[in-house]
């Protein structure tokens, strides 16, 4: 497979004009309106929390990736921002129903191969191309340092999204270790600032979500170890105050579901977020630590696991919890808990409010009993020891009563299954990513991608497939989003570090595709043309 391609979509120069009114400092920015087609909200969205998120029609990405340094305050002013900023670029196809009644989109390769709409043009030595259309939705740098996932939410007809601050303190220091968040409206405007974190506390790694629940929109933050909620109304434009819960945690999970449409159940395991704290005098235990989980919004709290341990949340995903404990030799092990089922008891009535979250009188629902007794825990039998350097836990699907969990070693990458049973995935030593339509997507040592079958009856079993070498990485890993395979890539001599879609599962031939726009500082002048084609006359 070729690195790259840029004969099908080069961007031309496409440079969004600088405003002189915009300007940054202790004053901040100010914000401009942005016009583009609303999008329909009707579909369904995928990929909820991604680099890359694809909504009916349309898919929203970030741009490429220049990273989150902001020493003077002018590398994140509003419309001015395009490598990293929120860009969208329109697809082929046809709106259709489900059988579940859900509004989708069908995507149709064209003749030439091409899925997204563009026009056709010339690149720089003036041959003939086909340039995708892409359009500046949020023009700031999307994300925060550590958020390895990108974190573009969209909620019905708003999208909301972090970035770093770009105000100054009193001593003069742009404040990047601060996080702002914005809601933007899809339907085109100016955008509303959420909220942004204290300035006694460093956010840069800090977790963060958003959610939707009784009819609002709720921003989670991690801040030290208190975690801030703010319910936006984002029907109107508003937030309300912040809610500071001082739970003194020691570490925040926030789960993201990564599908979202409007009426969609919020009363899943991944509905909820997560906490680890020490024990404390009204405990029953007096040692190790203890998992809680509440709504967005503070409500609903309930204990996890208290079992008397140092434990961890490893993940929250397939309506399973899976943290990190001890088993009763006292070694790593990663133990799992269906809340699904009793999530949904609850919802439903059948079991008292006080018996629904006390882990104690959970019933028993994957190959174990849920309690707050160490006989009781349902965990793997495999201890996680040094060998094992990274896990990706998970279950095939909400109906079973298997669960796994992923183990990387320098390598292999194996399955590890609740019977003990060990199976090799393949030979290829790499970090387990994400799981899409039954395959593991995975990175590699040297800025690769990855990804291997799940299952023995899959062709290909046994044997990685690379999807991408010589990447780009600053923070945000490769992602996946209306069957597009998304990565950081070079363009070409004089462009490095923007969004690529590969159709992994397209047509054979079918090359990776950057669909994006180029800063500025990315088209090659003139000059820089000219010197090329001596070069190569030389040669």
């Amino acid at each position: 497979m070729k690195k790259r391609t840029v004969a099908i979509s080069i961007a031309l120069a496409s440079v969004l004009a600088v405003s002189p009114a915009v300007l940054s400092g202790c004053s901040g920015d100010h914000y401009t309106e942005i016009s583009f087609p609303a999008q329909d909200t009707s579909y369904i969205v995928t990929s909820q929390g991604g680099s890359a998120v694809a909504y009916g029609n349309y898919v929203y990405f970030i741009n490429g990736t220049r990273g989150y340094d902001d020493t003077d305050g002018n590398s994140n002013v509003w419309d001015e921002v395009v490598k990293g900023a929120l860009y969208r670029a329109e697809l082929n196809g046809e709106k259709y129903v489900d059988g579940d009644g859900l509004t989708k989109f069908r995507a149709k390769i064209d003749d030439k191969g091409l899925e997204f709409k563009y026009e056709e043009g010339k690149d720089y030595y003036d041959n003939p191309i086909n340039i995708v259309n892409s359009t500046k939705i949020a023009p700031k740098t999307i994300g925060t340092e550590s958020y390895s996932r990108g974190g573009i939410f969209i909620y019905d007809n708003a999208v909301f999204f972090a970035t770093p601050n770009n105000e100054k303190s009193s001593t003069g220091t742009v404040q990047t270790g601060r996080t702002d968040f914005f809601m933007m409206p899809l339907n085109g405007g100016e955008p509303t600032k959420i909220y942004t974190t204290s300035e006694n506390v460093d956010t840069k790694s800090s977790a963060y979500a958003f959610y939707k629940y009784n009819n609002a929109v709720y921003l989670v933050v991690n801040e030290g170890t208190n975690i801030v909620s703010v319910k936006v109304n984002h029907g109107k434009g508003e937030a309300a105050d912040p809610v500071t819960f001082k739970v003194n945690a020691t570490s925040v999970y926030l789960p993201v579901r990564d599908t979202y449409y409007n009426g969609i159940s919020a009363n899943t395991p991944e509905d909820f977020i997560y906490f680890v704290r020490n024990v404390k005098d009204s405990d029953q235990q007096r040692a190790g630590t203890v998992i809680e989980a509440m709504r967005p919004d503070g409500s609903e709290n309930f204990v996890v696991s208290m079992n008397g341990r140092e434990e961890k949340i490893e993940a929250v995903r397939d309506g399973v919890v899976f943290y990190r404990t001890k088993n009763k030799v006292g070694n790593d092990v990663i133990a799992y808990d269906n809340l699904h089922n009793m999530l949904m008891e609850y919802s439903a009535g059948y079991k008292k409010e006080q018996d629904a979250l006390d882990p104690a009188v959970r019933n028993k629902q994957i190959g174990g009993k849920y309690g707050s007794s160490e006989s009781d825990d349902a965990y793997f039998p495999t201890e996680i020891t040094s060998t094992i350097t990274a896990t990706f836990p998970f279950r095939p699907d909400a109906l079973s009563n298997t669960v796994y969990f992923i183990g990387a070693t320098s390598s292999a990458i194996n399955v590890y299954a609740t019977d003990g049973n060990v199976e090799t995935l393949c030979k290829t030593a790499g970090t387990p990513l994400f799981i899409q339509e039954n395959y593991l997507y995975f990175s590699g040592s040297e800025s690769d991608f990855y990804r291997v079958p799940l299952y023995p009856h899959m062709d290909g079993y046994g044997e990685a497939q690379k999807l991408a070498d010589s990447t780009v990485s600053a923070g945000i890993s490769c992602d996946y989003a209306a069957g597009y395979f998304t990565y950081f890539a070079e363009v070409d001599k004089w462009a490095n570090g923007y969004t690529y879609f590969y159709k992994v599962d397209g047509p054979e031939g079918m090359e990776p595709q950057f669909v994006g726009t180029r800063a500025k500082s990315d088209i090659p002048t003139k000059e820089q043309l000219e010197d090329e084609n001596k070069e190569e006359g030389e040669e």
